[in-house]
């Protein structure tokens, strides 16, 4: 009995299945969401997709609504037939974190010998680190698709490693998997260009380690590039057809579609702004405890000042002994790694520096962090002891991330909404009339629409205000309703209202600003000849409907949260 539970144990098969089992319950039991992504465009564009609505209803996620469909779609058809069972969802959503956990043990196995008591505990604490990450723990089951992906990336990385420095036969049919895993993650979110470059720029780098190396990279950038043809291919053909800019709305310097700005779109709200802030960025960031990527969301999260620092001691090191005219030894199969993750993190860092693009970077600073702790031992039993005390301090800061950090969002409590009963999308029951226009304001409103429209598909949509931030614009000004900047979108939204036969609703995210909400419905015009109520639901607070006077009542069944109602009707 003992012989077959230790072969059971070494089955690498089994092994997966307790990785995938325990993601999926690690999920279900926190119930994640990253809601205003969710709300603004992930369950929409799938929606809009499989409904063949996709810019039907004009800017109703705004920009973020010409992305790529194909990450949102698991989940969307999750929803679609299990959305009274949200633990379930919430379940199959981890398992995407158990191939990741399964992934990143494989790859530890590859760097830490753990036949021998030491090389356990490296791979244990290693283990830790890299999965309690800011941006690794709190995406775990949510929709933003980075959990999925890294799957992809880190997969490419353990065939790579494993196949150069493990094997190290130089198979072609591995780097053609790697290259095309890597080109099909790119091709379903561009973000995946911070891998696809650090990828193919350490195989170049690290050349003299693979063999027949020119080839074999050949191979590589050919099926990565079939792999983004194959999964975006279909999309930028999409997006060519109706804007004549395959990767709209992103590169319009050079597509110059007449839908948007002649600048190239990059979200330059996170990045340094100079050489200088980019040196210390590590510090920069993981100093700055409350970070405007998350909504002021506070990030207790120190891996990549540790990495930061331990890089500067190996530089320095380096430098000591150029001048001392030493050798300096080096392990090609580290130095892979600290070459991925160090272009990585260039990439990541001047382009975007969103730490929800980084959980990659996460796994591998793990490698990096462990390595240097047990390399920098001190020989004295005085200096271990402080040593080792110093470590255990780390390791609980680092190990302890998820616990002091905020979340990037929950699901409201359905029954203090006053909802009927849990779902992962709880909407109060409505009753919208066939052929109805909902007309939204502010974001994020999309999911709203999308839920209703996916069970009556005669109700269209339209944003009526259009928010856009200075990203888009060439000379970095920020305009708060785009409408009044692009005549072209302006127009389909006034054709849209104004030949709509049929009742017109007004969905408004109207938030609160220091206690008072943003919005004024008297004084807007969408809301003349209608009563606004309170939508209960649980996604995000202070969200409102508003409809006809005349069929208010029968709209609103069992709401009394009534919130205004147009004084020139009454």
């Amino acid at each position: 009995m003992g012989i077959k539970a230790c072969n059971l144990i070494r089955n690498q098969k089994f092994i997966f299945f307790l990785f995938v089992l325990a993601g999926g319950i690690i999920s279900s039991l926190l119930r994640y969401e990253l809601i205003w992504d969710f709300v603004n465009y992930h369950y929409y564009n799938a929606w809009a997709f499989v409904n063949n609505r996709f810019n039907e209803d004009p800017l109703m996620a705004g920009i973020n609504g010409f992305f790529n469909p194909l990450p949102e779609l698991p989940l969307y058809y999750m929803i679609k037939y299990f959305n009274d069972f949200p633990t379930v969802i919430s379940f199959l959503q981890g398992i995407w974190f158990g191939i990741l956990m399964y992934l990143t043990y494989r790859l530890i196995l590859c760097y830490f010998d753990t036949s021998n008591a030491d090389g356990k505990v490296k791979a244990f604490v290693c283990f830790l680190i890299a999965m309690t990450g800011n941006a690794t723990f709190f995406q775990i089951g949510i929709s933003s698709g980075e959990i999925m992906l890294a799957v992809f990336y880190l997969w490419a990385f353990y065939l790579l490693i494993n196949e150069i420095f493990e094997k190290q036969r130089g198979d072609k049919k591995i780097f053609m998997a790697a290259g095309f895993i890597l080109g099909a993650a790119m091709g379903v979110k561009l973000t995946g260009v911070i891998y696809c470059v650090a990828g193919g720029a350490t195989l170049i780098l690290c050349h003299k380690n693979i063999k027949n190396a020119w080839q074999n990279i050949a191979w590589f950038t050919l099926f990565g590039v079939l792999g983004f043809l194959l999964f975006s291919g279909f999309w930028m053909w999409r997006l060519w057809q109706e804007f004549q800019n395959p990767f709209f709305p992103f590169a319009n310097l050079y597509f110059k579609s007449d839908w948007l700005a002649h600048n190239n779109f990059t979200d330059q709200s996170f990045v340094p702004h100079s050489w200088k802030e980019f040196l210390l960025w590590p510090f920069f960031l993981c100093l700055t405890l409350h970070r405007a990527e998350g909504n002021d969301m506070f990030v207790a999260d120190f891996r990549l000042m540790c990495v930061y620092i331990i890089f500067i001691y190996m530089l320095l090191k380096g430098v000591y002994f150029l001048l001392r005219r030493k050798k300096i030894v080096f392990n090609e199969k580290w130095l892979f790694l600290s070459l991925f993750l160090l272009l990585s993190y260039v990439v990541w860092a001047y382009f975007f520096s969103i730490s929800r693009y980084f959980v990659i970077g996460e796994i591998l600073m793990s490698l990096i962090i462990v390595k240097a702790w047990f390399s920098l031992k001190p020989k004295s039993v005085l200096g271990k002891g402080l040593y080792g005390s110093f470590l255990l301090l780390v390791l609980f800061s680092l190990a302890a991330t998820p616990y002091f950090s905020n979340t990037w969002g929950r699901h409201l409590d359905w029954k203090k909404m006053q909802l009927e009963q849990d779902a992962y999308i709880g909407i109060e029951k409505l009753n919208i009339p066939d052929n109805a226009l909902i007309q939204t304001y502010n974001y994020p409103t999309s999911a709203f629409f999308a839920f209703w429209a996916d069970k009556n598909p005669t109700i269209k949509g339209v944003n009526v205000f259009q928010q856009i931030n200075g990203a888009f614009l060439p000379d970095g000004s920020i305009i708060k309703d785009y409408y009044k900047l692009n005549s072209l979108w302006q127009k389909r939204r006034d054709d849209m209202v104004n030949n709509h036969v049929g009742p017109k609703f007004l969905l408004v995210a109207h938030g609160l600003e220091d206690g008072v909400m943003r919005v004024n419905f008297s004084q807007m015009e969408e809301a003349k000849g209608m009563r606004c109520h309170f939508l209960r639901n649980n996604l995000l607070p202070f969200m409102s409907l508003c409809a006809p006077k005349e069929i208010a009542d029968e709209v609103f069944v069992n709401n009394k949260m009534k919130l205004y109602e147009d004084a020139d009707e009454k």
